[in-house]
């Protein structure tokens, strides 16, 4: 074992002078002692006794080396990063950090920096990949510098800081992007540990895990005593890898403030609280935290944020039929009494509904989220916005009325900010959609008929650069935003991004897509009755497609005609009339080609009530005014 080795890597005369260091060169982890084996696995789950003994051991060869120490004499400073994190620090950077720090107290000047990494923030077994699997690992790693870095490392001395070199993927990744972006003058590497020879990779697994191997072995740093880990990557994953059963026994051993920090680090834009491999640990955590008063569950909103999507609700449904807020568990009785009635047309719940969302957007954009950054854009490059909502066929569904209300709303408070407003579209169908449409299993509502989805203005797409924003009322299984997502930017839009008013919860929607049936029917139940008629009672009733699948709807034949008389005003009544013979509603869902459909007799008799009040002739053109 070899202390301490200064190399000069290949390079041509045009490349900066470049130097590797570390601290051992092995071949095989026995020829290190077994406390500096212990040392480095505690540093790799970030004991924080081991980071500062491991970080003063290689601050200390590199202070001593003076090849650097010249480094520093010519330029005054030395740039220092670890190797590529995302947004969860790696174990090497809590280990740069303490090296800075001894670097610093010894005079030098130093400029930390970060490397930035996107993607492959999954992986668990990188240590066990031979070279060519980790070359394949690091094409799905994207590994960048702000322009502010790469514009103040112009001519200087750069030092990149890692806990391991291996297989040297992750140092030519490194040196590729430096040459790349910026022309550095001299680029050292660190490491603890410089495998050698033809060890297998496997090996270093063997060395992470030299004293930490079980959950048990983390629990002196994370059951609230007065050491306490410095959270990075690997600690993360380690921990939400293990069965849900494992983690439920291991969760009342934590303390609360070591659980919330575990929770935080999941929640970071690097997304382990979503991934596969982790995500039931993740739902355990967050389960057991929840259950304990220390909620609400955030992961929702994360989520949502993470893939562009807006939401003002999220609900689920309890086990007695009640609905919840996903979040926090409060009753959502009452917004589910407005939601039912606005699915309807109700005029006061539409406008309730409205209110919020408007209200959720803004706050939105007010955050300065990825919403804010289209419009941004937008007014920075001359960019269109148009807002969308599902497509519909001469009658409006809940869900555009709600686009075009919120969105004349949310315009509004755009244009005080000086940015470009939307240009709000409705969309079209071909012919009218599922009548039972929120009873559909997520497969049933990927396969229906083409003729019911929205068309998309592909041509217009193409020839304006054009960022889309679709509004619904409820995401339950993902397939229509998925779809109109998939659509809209294969026609050419920039950037797709989503609104909903109820966004239900994923695994909960993802067993049962039905339960967008029963909040729809929440407070509506499809009898004609006094609530029914209270929401046709208003003079600014406007007809939207489920209300008149409900009227119409054999199971209410009989019921109709004295309901009509009775409940429904001149001008409903020919608003009625007049949406459902537009929307083809005589003849779908015929049994047979060419014959009336479902609805036919239903609508014939709301016709005949048209004819007795005189509000159209006999054969059917409407006479009558559209208000009393």
């Amino acid at each position: 074992m070899r202390h301490k080795e200064q190399v000069s890597l290949d390079l041509d005369a045009a490349n900066p002078e470049l130097l590797r260091l570390q601290r051992y060169a092995i071949t095989d982890p026995e020829e290190m002692t077994l406390a500096a084996r212990h040392a480095y696995s505690e540093m790799k789950y970030g004991h924080p006794l081991a980071i500062e003994q491991v970080g003063e051991e290689l601050a200390g060869l590199l202070l001593a080396d003076a090849r650097l120490q010249a480094w520093v004499a010519t330029h005054g400073r030395l740039w220092v990063a670890a190797s590529a994190y995302g947004a969860t620090p790696s174990a090497a950077a809590a280990l740069a950090a303490v090296v800075v720090a001894h670097l610093r107290r010894a005079g030098w000047v130093v400029m930390p920096f970060k490397v930035d990494r996107e993607g492959g923030f999954g992986r668990m077994n990188y240590g066990a990949l031979e070279q060519s699997a980790r070359e394949r690992a690091m094409r799905h790693r994207k590994i960048s510098l702000s322009a502010e870095v790469a514009s103040a490392l112009q001519g200087e001395a750069v030092l990149v800081i890692d806990d391991l070199r291996c297989t040297g993927a992750h140092e030519v990744a490194i040196q590729q992007l430096l040459l790349r972006e910026t022309q550095v003058a001299r680029l050292a590497f660190a490491y603890c540990i410089s495998f050698g020879g033809e060890m297998e990779a496997a090996q270093e697994e063997k060395l992470n895990h030299a004293r930490i191997e079980t959950l048990d072995d983390l629990l002196p740093l994370l059951q609230g005593g007065s050491l306490k880990p410095s959270w990075n990557a690997r600690l993360v994953k380690f921990i939400l890898r293990h069965s849900v059963s494992a983690l439920q026994r291991f969760w009342p051993q934590m303390s609360l403030e070591a659980a919330m920090a575990l929770y935080e680090a999941a929640l970071s834009a690097d997304g382990y609280y979503d991934m596969a491999r982790f995500r039931a640990g993740f739902g355990s955590l967050e389960e057991w935290i929840f259950g304990r008063g220390h909620g609400p569950r955030r992961s929702h909103g994360v989520r949502c944020a993470a893939q562009g999507k807006v939401v003002h609700h999220h609900v689920r449904e309890g086990k007695s039929g009640e609905f919840l807020c996903a979040e926090t568990g409060q009753d959502m009785s009452e917004a589910l009494v407005q939601y039912s009635r606005f699915k309807f047309g109700d005029v006061p719940a539409l406008r309730a509904v409205v209110e919020g969302l408007t209200h959720a957007v803004i706050e939105d954009l007010q955050s300065r989220g990825k919403l804010w950054t289209v419009f941004e854009r937008a007014e920075r490059q001359g960019e269109f916005i148009s807002l969308t909502a599902p497509g519909v066929r001469n009658v409006m569904s809940a869900s555009n009325l709600l686009a075009r209300e919120v969105g004349l709303r949310v315009n509004a408070w755009l244009t005080l900010q000086g940015l470009p407003t939307m240009v709000m579209r409705t969309l079209g169908r071909l012919s009218s959609g599922r009548a039972n449409y929120a009873e559909l299993s997520a497969k049933q509502r990927n396969n229906r008929e083409k003729t019911t989805q929205t068309l998309i203005p592909r041509s217009e797409y193409q020839a304006f650069p054009s960022h889309v924003i679709f509004l619904d009322d409820v995401e339950v299984s993902g397939q229509t935003s998925n779809r109109a997502r998939q659509k809209t930017l294969k026609a050419g839009a920039l950037s797709f991004h989503a609104i909903f008013a109820f966004k239900v919860d994923p695994q909960q929607a993802l067993r049962d897509a039905g339960i967008e049936h029963r909040m729809n029917q929440y407070a509506i139940t499809g009898k004609l009755d006094a609530t029914l008629a209270q929401v046709l009672s208003h003079p600014d009733y406007q007809p939207v497609q489920r209300m008149l699948r409900l009227l119409l709807q054999p199971a209410n034949a009989s019921d109709l005609p004295g309901f009509l008389q009775t409940q429904v005003s001149d001008s409903v009544l020919t608003r009625l009339y007049l949406g459902a013979m537009a929307n083809d509603y005589l003849w779908i869902h015929a049994d047979v080609a060419g014959q009336m459909g479902e609805y036919a007799p239903s609508l014939l008799e709301m016709g005949r009530a048209m004819q007795i009040r005189g509000l159209c002739t006999d054969n059917g053109i409407v006479l009558g005014g559209l208000t009393d």
